[in-house]
C-alpha cells in the first residue's frame, strides 16, 4: 500500500495534476510513511505485530528526512559549507559545483574536505595552486581529472591544496579556473 501511495503521488506530479516542489519526493515519501504508520496503528488496534512494517517504516522515515527535512532535498540542493568560511562541503543527492578559486592565495598547505552521497562534484580549481585529489569510500569514480600542475609549470615552493574526497556511489571531476574570480555554488538537477 506504502509504495502504491508513492508512486500515486509521484504520478500525479508527473502528470500536473498536483504541482509538487521539487521533484515531488518529499510528499510521496511521507504519503508513504503515513500509510505505514496507519496500518503500524492499525495492527495494534487488533493486537497483531506490525510484522515487516517497521523494516519499511525506517528506511521511508529516512528517506523522508532526506529529501524533505533538510536543505539537501529542497529546490535549493547544492553542496552546502558546514560553516561559513570553512573548508569542509557536503553534498547528498545532487549534483553540484564546488568553486575553490578563492583558495588561490593560500600560503600553507591547505586540506579541502568534501562528503558526498549519492552526487556528482564537479571542482573548479584555482590556476595557480598545485593540487592533489583522494578520494575514499564506496563506488567512488575520479573522472576527467585536470589539475593545474597538469597545464603549467607551479612554483616548486607553492603549498598544495590537498581535496579530501569521502563518499558513496559518487563521482568527482575537475576543471582548472581560467580566471581567479569565485563564482556561486550552482546545483543542477
Amino acid at each position: 500500500m506504502s509504495i502504491l501511495a508513492i508512486a500515486a503521488v509521484l504520478c500525479a506530479d508527473y502528470l500536473h495534476i498536483i504541482d509538487l516542489p521539487g521533484a515531488g519526493w518529499g510528499v510521496a515519501l511521507a504519503a508513504g510513511l503515513l500509510i505505514t504508520g496507519l496500518f503500524v496503528v492499525f495492527a495494534a488496534l487488533v493486537r497483531r505485530t506490525s510484522g515487516g512494517l517497521l523494516g519499511l517504516g525506517i528506511p521511508l522515515l529516512v528517506l523522508t528526512l532526506v529529501f524533505s527535512g533538510s536543505a539537501f532535498g529542497t529546490e535549493d540542493r547544492q553542496a552546502v559549507r558546514s560553516e561559513p568560511g570553512g573548508n569542509d562541503y557536503s553534498a547528498v543527492f545532487s549534483r553540484s559545483t564546488i568553486d575553490l578559486t578563492y583558495l588561490d592565495s593560500i600560503s600553507t598547505p591547505t586540506t579541502v574536505e568534501v562528503d558526498s552521497v549519492f552526487s556528482r562534484l564537479d571542482l573548479k580549481l584555482p590556476p595557480n595552486v598545485p593540487v592533489k585529489v583522494t578520494s575514499d569510500g564506496v563506488f567512488n569514480s575520479q573522472m576527467g581529472l585536470e589539475l593545474p600542475q597538469d597545464q603549467r609549470q607551479l612554483d616548486e615552493d607553492a603549498p598544495l591544496l590537498t581535496i579530501e574526497v569521502d563518499g558513496l556511489f559518487s563521482s568527482v571531476s575537475t576543471e582548472v579556473a581560467t580566471t581567479a574570480t569565485p563564482t556561486v555554488i550552482n546545483p543542477e538537477f
